[in-house]
């Protein structure tokens, strides 16, 4: 954040008479609440420090460390006395007005967006330190609970010029949604970098398998060469000095291997274009993505792995407003799926049409709408890849019939008709 950006917000501020509540809502994300109406949020991240607003619905984390605390304490329903820009650095001060029965106290809020000294610190009316995000012991500046705060000693010669705002609010908002913007652009370039290098790899294990007849005409050698030493047994010699017997045994047996990978060489070639298949959708989907709560919801990797679903190669899980939503990478994939969902989940499928098999795990409970929508959506966009007016249809687990493998038939289904479309995809 540049300090001719941090000095024109901060100089909108200082219109603001009341600070309502102040709060952590990311471990790094303070929000404070001016004139019971205005939502500011001041990210204290090192190295990427930055002040926004919003009206989206954050995902907020609750915090009671004893910073937290003593924000609740002190900076709750108060009378703003002052704000500032300390020593003409990326520091912004706030000194309120705590009013009890019997006395009126001042204490400030200062918020140091600076690229060393990056923290959220509580002084009294005499710069000793209530507390901090951030305690720091260091040999230039401490920040030490019950210790007076000293000014950095270097002054910086920031530049900067008056600019004019006319909505502070609006402001904020617009710098909100280029900061989603350019971290979903950086995300995206990050992921699909990582999609391409797992294609490659699988391209180049696909490049490398022999084609059917070549691993037979191999096999018969081996069969061949095999036979030869066992019907001369008595009169080979063994330049190895191993018994002989061993060795045409050993020859037999990969002869036998090479026979039956040749059985099973085309299941290979299949699940890895399969793969490569399913990862070039995955592509295009990441390609579509506009919002960045949609790429955390889709490609954000799960800590928790310890479910068994996690480890299976073959299918790809997410949550959404609590349930979990299934589908198939792959043959194999869709085929784990219907025979590891219960009765009641919601299975789909498009409608005349080869797809992926979604799962939406509902634990008898009713589906909303919208996750209905998702799931849909997720069946077209891994299924095909022309845009199109498509069906999908729905129905519960225990109207699927399997006939071989994946394919089925069901059911007492219901549709949902989705348009995918090339240039932009409504749910993204």
């Amino acid at each position: 954040m540049k300090y001719n950006t941090f000095y024109n917000i901060i100089k909108n501020l200082k219109t603001y008479k009341y600070i309502t509540l102040v709060k952590r809502v990311k471990e790094n994300l303070l929000l404070i609440v001016f004139d019971n109406r205005d939502y500011i949020y001041f990210d204290v991240t090192k190295g990427n420090s930055n002040i926004f607003s919003t009206k989206n619905a954050l995902e907020l984390d609750t915090f009671n460390a004893s910073f937290d605390i003593t924000l609740k304490k002190l900076f709750s329903k108060v009378s703003i006395k002052n704000i500032d820009i300390v020593n003409s650095d990326k520091i912004l001060k706030i000194d309120i007005e705590k009013k009890s029965s019997y006395k009126t106290e001042i204490y400030s809020l200062q918020i140091e967006l600076t690229s060393r000294f990056t923290n959220v610190i509580v002084l009294d009316s005499e710069k000793r330190v209530v507390n901090a995000l951030r305690f720091v012991k260091d040999s230039i500046r401490n920040i030490l609970k019950d210790e007076v705060l000293v000014d950095s000693i270097n002054v910086p010669s920031f530049k900067y010029e008056e600019t004019n705002i006319p909505d502070i609010m609006s402001y904020l908002e617009d710098r909100f949604q280029d900061l989603e913007k350019n971290k979903l652009n950086s995300l995206k370039k990050s992921k699909e970098v990582t999609l391409k290098n797992q294609i490659k790899k699988l391209q180049n294990s696909l490049s490398k398998l022999k084609d059917e007849e070549e691993l037979i005409n191999e096999s018969n050698e081996l069969y061949t060469k095999a036979n030869e030493l066992l019907t001369n047994i008595n009169t080979t010699s063994n330049i190895h000095n191993e018994p002989l017997s061993k060795t045409i045994n050993d020859m037999f047996t990969r002869a036998k291997k090479l026979k039956q990978k040749a059985k099973n060489i085309n299941i290979e070639f299949s699940n890895l274009a399969e793969k490569i298949e399913f990862l070039n959708k995955k592509i295009i989907l990441l390609n579509n993505i506009t919002k960045l709560d949609k790429f955390y919801l889709l490609f954000k990797t799960r800590k928790n792995s310890n479910n068994k679903d996690n480890k299976n190669q073959n299918i790809e899980s997410i949550f959404y407003k609590g349930l979990k939503i299934s589908y198939g990478k792959n043959s194999a994939g869709n085929e784990y799926l219907l025979k590891s969902s219960k009765a009641n989940d919601i299975w789909m499928h498009l409608q005349g049409l080869p797809s992926t098999h979604v799962i939406l795990h509902t634990n008898k409970t009713n589906v909303p709408e919208d996750v209905l929508e998702l799931g849909a959506n997720l069946c077209v966009e891994y299924s095909v890849q022309t845009a199109g007016d498509y069906i999908v249809d729905y129905t519960k687990r225990k109207f699927v019939k399997i006939v071989d493998g994946s394919f089925t038939n069901y059911t007492n289904q219901k549709s949902i008709h989705m348009l995918k479309d090339e240039l932009a995809n409504p749910f993204l």
